[in-house]
């Protein structure tokens, strides 16, 4: 199915036939997982246009970067908004389908982060395509649908309902969105007309963005991620690159400082443990730490306050930095969290 990326894939020598597992159309020796949901969506609109305008050492490497952002956002956008997977039917619990979004009670958590998902992907392949239907699909959800409105609440507050990975994909779909706001107004490819026509979806968009992101970050500030902080500061119009893109927008000035911000930051990664294996980490008997009763909802003990990351289990940007009794010992984490945060500092 063009536009749909796998799970996850695996050779099929490496086990036998299992649920949700099928052959690759591609490559006879491989097999792929199924049930693709909106992480793996958000990440492979992350990367490509990084890829396309940063890694890719040769016109193939872009164009395959290009050709793989426009299949995935085709696919949605022609499957009314849903993402179309193996035998043709739709995958689980990933929607971007307004009337879903918008009349589903049930789907009220995923109203502000799916509206910012969806309007990042049309406008990062319009950047690169300068297809039409991308901007008019962007204009059909605004107009008709309200999604701009649905951006201020991208963060959904209850006490038993913190949803860390939620907080990843949203970060990651704000920069998403500016980065491909910003690729629009400096494309040397894009017409005059293209541009302006583009500019006025993208002006709109950005004053409810920036009213949802300094919302968003009111909670993710305490936890001085420097992942959380150096999108923010990129978002925010805070820094170089991107300040530009605010100047005609009708919005008070960013809630959060990016010096402190990225001081916080700095801390963060000084403390960080060089040791990736989650060893055992059992804190909820120290004296000298706060529990926040309210928030455990049946969980292990959470803190009121976060612990440093040394003092701690390491983990990925999308889980409780709150835990207090966490790891086993027996699996050592990948360096990604670390090395997306150094050199989104560094670079952005």
């Amino acid at each position: 199915v063009p536009g749909y990326p796998g799970r996850s894939f695996a050779k099929r020598s490496d086990f036998p036939p299992a649920p949700q597992w099928y052959p690759s159309p591609v490559y006879p020796t491989l097999q792929f997982q199924g049930d693709t949901s909106s992480d793996e969506i958000v990440g492979h609109e992350f990367v490509y246009p990084l890829v396309h305008d940063s890694l890719a050492s040769s016109d193939d490497e872009r164009q395959r970067a290009y050709i793989l952002l426009f299949n995935i956002t085709t696919n949605i956008m022609t499957h009314d908004w849903y993402l179309e997977g193996e035998n043709h039917t739709r995958t689980n619990g990933v929607t971007w389908n307004p009337t879903e979004l918008n009349d589903d009670a049930d789907r009220q958590d995923d109203r502000g982060l799916n509206s910012l998902e969806i309007l990042a992907f049309l406008l990062q392949t319009y950047a690169y395509s300068g297809d039409k239907r991308f901007l008019d699909g962007a204009e059909l959800l605004i107009n008709s649908y309200h999604y701009d409105v649905n951006l201020i609440n991208t963060k959904m507050i209850a006490v038993c309902d913190n949803n860390f990975s939620d907080d990843e994909l949203a970060y990651l779909s704000y920069f998403n969105l500016v980065y491909a706001i910003n690729t629009i107004t400096s494309s040397s490819n894009l017409s005059v007309k293209q541009k302006a026509e583009a500019q006025l979806v993208m002006d709109h968009i950005l004053e409810y963005m920036r009213i949802g992101l300094d919302l968003t970050h009111k909670y993710k500030q305490m936890e001085k991620s420097p992942f959380y902080n150096f999108i923010y500061c990129y978002a925010s119009g805070q820094i170089n690159q991107t300040q530009h893109l605010f100047t005609n927008i009708n919005t008070s000035s960013p809630a959060f400082d990016c010096n402190a911000l990225s001081a916080d930051a700095v801390w963060y990664m000084q403390r960080w443990p060089l040791e990736l294996i989650a060893w055992p980490q059992f804190n909820s008997d120290r004296l000298d730490i706060q529990l926040n009763i309210p928030a455990e909802c049946e969980q292990k003990p959470l803190s009121l306050q976060m612990l440093p990351p040394d003092e701690r289990t390491t983990k990925k940007w999308n889980t409780n930095i709150y835990s207090l009794d966490d790891g086993d010992g027996f699996y050592e984490e990948d360096p990604t969290a670390f090395l997306i945060s150094y050199w989104g500092m560094r670079y952005f």
